[in-house]
């Protein structure tokens, strides 16, 4: 299966519905998951429950949850496999008592069954893909509450939130591949384009973030824009909402790759003038 399969079947997550919101815990366990994942606790793909994985799980629950869920992470280290990409290795002699559970009524019918919990192999590598799990992430963010949905995505401390950021990405990359194509185009005019989507950014504002924007690919290993000099004092989100657009966008992120490797072979290609990205703007900060 493709990232973009496995996308939507994290947006897709058969998840409880109570009275007034739906059960967070699938979703909590998919990101504890990936977070050992992410650390390198986890090399092997091999999900143990044990007390590390109930730590991380019950950091995220409690990020999600609402007072009425309660942290019973055996519940979805069972029903995860309801989803087809996670499976559980039965422990020698229990598959015949196994074949009989609908559900897991306690940790220790998880212990008493249950060895450790696998992904598919593809997943597995995916999600060892930083662009591929950032992806992963935000697709699940769509099977909680729209209420929820609204709360998570809000910055802290204020400051652009989640769709403000995708708007002013996918500008973003429009302008770069007319760049990368010679063809001719106006960043005023986009910005001016762009700022009734945003709420309420200031011209100066959407410029400063587009240089934000050219920070991260930067950072990536992609080309830029030169005309938006970057700023590397950016929020964490506008680095999660790149990435996810490149993990939708894979021609995209080979063709820059190409460019990339290009630039590398024949710096008088592109000259970005390294010594003056690194200028005293960058200490800026960005909300």
């Amino acid at each position: 299966m493709s990232l973009l399969d496995y996308e939507k079947r994290f947006s897709t997550l058969r998840v409880n519905r109570g009275a007034a919101n739906k059960s967070p815990h699938k979703v909590a366990m998919l990101q504890a998951v990936m977070d050992l994942v992410e650390s390198g606790e986890v090399a092997n793909n091999r999900f143990y429950f044990d007390d590390n994985l109930r730590s991380h799980f019950t950091k995220r629950f409690q990020e999600l949850a609402s007072p009425s869920d309660r942290n019973n992470p055996h519940l979805p280290y069972f029903h995860l496999r309801s989803e087809g990409f996670w499976h559980l290795k039965v422990r020698p002699g229990q598959h015949e008592s196994y074949a009989q559970l609908t559900t897991a009524t306690s940790p220790g019918v998880i212990d008493a069954h249950i060895d450790h919990a696998f992904l598919e192999d593809e997943l597995f590598e995916l999600m060892g893909n930083q662009i591929g799990r950032e992806l992963l992430r935000s697709a699940l963010l769509v099977n909680l509450d729209d209420t929820s949905i609204r709360e998570l995505l809000k910055p802290k401390r204020g400051g652009w939130d989640w769709l403000e950021c995708e708007f002013l990405v996918n500008d973003y990359v429009k302008m770069l591949e007319k760049e990368l194509a010679g063809a001719k185009y106006n960043k005023s005019a986009h910005r001016r384009a762009l700022q009734p989507r945003l709420n309420g950014r200031s011209e100066r504002s959407i410029e400063d973030k587009h240089q934000n924007v050219s920070a991260v690919l930067l950072e990536l290993g992609l080309p830029y824009i030169p005309g938006y000099k970057p700023y590397f004092n950016y929020q964490k989100q506008l680095k999660s909402v790149v990435l996810s657009y490149l993990a939708g966008h894979q021609k995209l992120v080979a063709h820059l790759h190409v460019v990339a490797d290009t630039v590398a072979e024949e710096p008088e290609y592109y000259d970005r003038g390294w010594d003056s990205v690194f200028e005293s703007g960058t200490s800026r900060a960005h909300p």
